[in-house]
């Protein structure tokens, strides 16, 4: 599959089809890697953050085009060698793997993913234990991806040519490079799409914010913790579409948050079936 991935420098000096050398370079680098993280997890089945393999994938710096600030990243990528959606991307070509990279710059970005993507991760075609560790790797690329914003662009619009873009801004470069411990214990219901023992990464569904939000249980967890998340997957897979509370546990948890005090990811300390088992 060939995929051009059209990124959009506009506002401020970028108007002028200049930018700030150094800080556009470092944005370049940034979305460079923001994307080769996850389309190397395509084709690996890994969350790797160097030592890429290049295998069954491609990802060029095309060309910049000329009377404009558009640079086009290419990527070439084997719907047959992907060991992650592979069936998907063969039944419907490159529009899934846009969806999927368009999913991960969203959320890394305090936003939601499409429905096809949740869609697929209730399905347990896509694990959103492993969407939540690629977050996390390429959080800090997607923080370099903004050092031009308010430095001679005020926009970056990735996707450009596709319709529902993902947009980069100052109120995303607010929400990336924030990160405030908050170490109240609070406690809620939610509940577990995924999980990867291995990682310890997985994403909760949040019924206040209507969206799922990644997670890291805590290595000191208990086994009726690890239990009771692993039993709210079970739940979630057996429940009918839309009937997400018959999944529901309650967890004890602290936050990542962001500036304006959004969560941006849990630390689960324990899970139990209801809120009053932590009564006392």
């Amino acid at each position: 599959m060939e995929l051009p991935v059209l990124v959009k420098f506009t506002g401020d000096k970028a108007d002028n089809h200049a930018l700030p050398a150094f800080d556009a370079a470092e944005s370049l680098d940034g979305l460079a890697k923001s994307l080769l993280i996850p389309l190397n997890y395509l084709v690996e089945g890994k969350v790797r953050h160097k030592n890429f393999q290049y295998q069954g994938y491609r990802l060029d710096l095309q060309a910049i085009r000329p009377g404009s600030l558009d640079a086009l990243f290419h990527i070439q990528i084997s719907a047959e060698e992907m060991l992650v959606l592979r069936e998907v991307a063969i039944a419907v070509g490159s529009a899934i793997v846009y969806d999927f990279l368009k999913a991960i710059f969203l959320r890394v970005t305090g936003r939601a993913a499409s429905d096809k993507i949740e869609e697929l991760e209730s399905e347990g075609k896509l694990n959103s234990g492993d969407m939540a560790a690629i977050e996390d790797a390429i959080e800090p690329s997607v923080r370099r991806a903004h050092t031009v914003i308010n430095k001679g662009a005020n926009n970056i619009f990735i996707f450009a040519d596709k319709v529902n873009g993902v947009q980069f801004n100052s109120a995303t470069k607010s929400y990336v490079q924030s990160r405030v411990s908050n170490p109240d214990l609070r406690a809620k219901l939610v509940t577990v799409p995924s999980y990867n023992a291995n990682s310890r990464y997985g994403r909760v569904y949040d019924y206040d914010l209507k969206k799922t939000v990644p997670f890291t249980l805590n290595v000191a967890a208990d086994e009726e913790t690890i239990g009771t998340v692993t039993g709210s997957i079970t739940d979630y897979a057996l429940a009918k579409r839309g009937d997400r509370m018959r999944a529901a546990i309650a967890i004890q948890y602290t936050s990542i948050d962001s500036v304006d005090g959004h969560e941006k990811r849990l630390l689960i300390h324990k899970a139990r079936k209801n809120l009053t088992d932590f009564a006392g």
